[in-house]
């Protein structure tokens, strides 16, 4: 079944995906709904989603866009982070996130102003998949401290602090293909990016 097909489109939910309203009630309402019929997909389509919350996707849920930037371009789906106490996307047992990219608008491209953002993703459970997300601007990524079983597959981006960290994993983890590089702006920034990424960021610990 094609996942835009679903009963789990955010957009039947209320989301707008116009970069304005705030899009974090409509995705948390298709999500609390797909876990409890069971678990399946709940469907982000092509749009910029603001999101002022943290979304938690509930165990058995598959939080799915049309793609990132990196392997969408001209049709991503791209989740704007405002939120700067909680992580952004918190992944309960047996849960993911597919396809889309996260963006943090407000994060401040000079070298005294970046702002210490949390986690762009925690998965503090087991068997939890992160596969085919940009980050493209995180401050910290993904975080899989005590993620057993843990699955991260064709991740890309340029987080600005800690891209991918893995501690007390008791169980086999995987993490496959994932490529982080200063490619990301607004690109009228990107000397900076160069000079910040080389000096201080941390892709794997």
């Amino acid at each position: 079944m094609d996942v835009q097909d679903t009963g789990y489109n955010v957009k039947t939910f209320g989301a707008r995906g116009n970069s304005r309203d705030d899009d974090t009630t409509a995705f948390q309402t298709a999500i609390g709904e797909c876990a409890q019929s069971g678990g399946g997909v709940v469907y982000a389509p092509t749009g910029r989603y603001r999101i002022d919350g943290t979304l938690d996707v509930a165990r058995g849920v598959v939080l799915r866009g049309a793609g990132g930037a990196v392997d969408g371009w001209g049709s991503p789906t791209v989740l704007e982070a405002y939120d700067r106490d909680d992580p952004f996307i918190r992944l309960a047992w047996q849960s993911g996130v597919q396809n889309l990219e996260v963006f943090y608008p407000e994060q401040h491209l000079v070298p005294d102003g970046l702002v210490e953002y949390p986690w762009t993703i925690s998965a503090p459970g087991e068997n939890c998949s992160v596969i085919g997300v940009s980050l493209r601007n995180s401050y910290n990524g993904i975080d899989l401290t005590r993620a057993c079983r843990h699955l991260v597959r064709d991740v890309h981006g340029s987080p600005l602090n800690i891209g991918i960290y893995v501690d007390q994993c008791y169980d086999v983890g995987r993490i496959e293909n994932v490529h982080f590089w200063p490619f990301n702006g607004p690109e009228a920034h990107g000397d900076f990016y160069f000079d910040w990424l080389s000096h201080h960021a941390t892709a794997f610990v």
